[in-house]
């Protein structure tokens, strides 16, 4: 079996194993030393997200596995057997921002080779392949979202909007586009606005006197009774309700629909 010293790259992507040290103990501190490196407007934002995650109300494990975007490839941090195991895109210069990769402890890796990997496997061993044997669910650090990679290639997709080109991944049991779910999400929860039906008032006809003001919609649907007159328990007189009303419903609706 290979074990890989420091950086291994395939095509567009990059394996690594982590070293525990005093600045790397944990998944999340792990993450807060790549994300730098990428140079980003937004590495700040992520950073602040990581450290009120881990310290915020919700007190997440800071061994979460985490996922974040990079240039033309994710990058997954997550943590087997107290060994850090990053997968990434080889297109930002991890090496120049972070002296704590390593290769690790040889025996602690080949136990794990051992435990997890299938046999056709384990002379050219990558990170990508313990996700997928174990299932790994990631925090998707920009949207908010956990999230599982999808195991069979085979039934790998991707979304083909432009503002949001990305693979789909297992969201709540489902294969999804991360970035169209946030959406729906998102979309979910806005208030939602008045929506605003024409209608106006007329007066009912009622006997000996009495009325009702209605307020109709134009398909003469009664949605709402504004005013209700009986002269039996009533100290105004009939002319008096009326001229009221009257006065009532032209001025609602000459102000409703001008």
């Amino acid at each position: 079996m290979k074990i890989r010293n420091g950086f291994v790259s395939n095509s567009s992507s990059s394996s690594f194993v982590v070293a525990q040290s005093p600045e790397c103990k944990t998944v999340f501190d792990v993450a807060r030393t790549m994300i730098p490196a990428r140079g980003w407007t937004n590495d700040k934002v992520l950073i602040n997200k990581l450290n009120q995650l881990e310290n915020g109300p919700l007190k997440m494990n800071p061994d979460t596995p985490i996922l974040f975007n990079s240039c033309n490839f994710e990058t997954y941090i997550f943590k087997v057997d107290d060994i850090i195991f990053v997968e990434t895109c080889n297109n930002h210069d991890w090496d120049n921002y972070i002296d704590c990769f390593w290769g690790g402890d040889n025996k602690l890796i080949m136990d794990v080779f051992n435990q997890y990997v299938d046999e056709d496997y384990k002379d050219d061993f990558y990170p990508f392949q313990l996700m997928h044997k174990l299932d790994i669910e990631f925090y998707f650090l920009e949207l908010d979202l956990r999230v599982k990679y999808i195991r069979d290639y085979r039934e790998r997709e991707y979304c083909s909007k432009p503002d949001h080109y990305s693979e789909f991944y297992v969201i709540d049991g489902k294969k999804r586009c991360p970035y169209c779910y946030r959406k729906e999400l998102d979309d979910k929860r806005k208030p939602k606005p008045n929506v605003y039906r024409p209608s106006k008032l007329e007066i009912l006809e009622g006997e000996n006197g009495a009325f009702r003001i209605v307020d109709k919609d134009f398909e003469i649907y009664e949605m709402a009774i504004v005013l209700e007159f009986n002269p039996t328990n009533s100290d105004l007189s009939i002319e008096m309700a009326r001229q009221f009303a009257d006065y009532l419903i032209e001025h609602y609706n000459l102000n409703h629909f001008k």
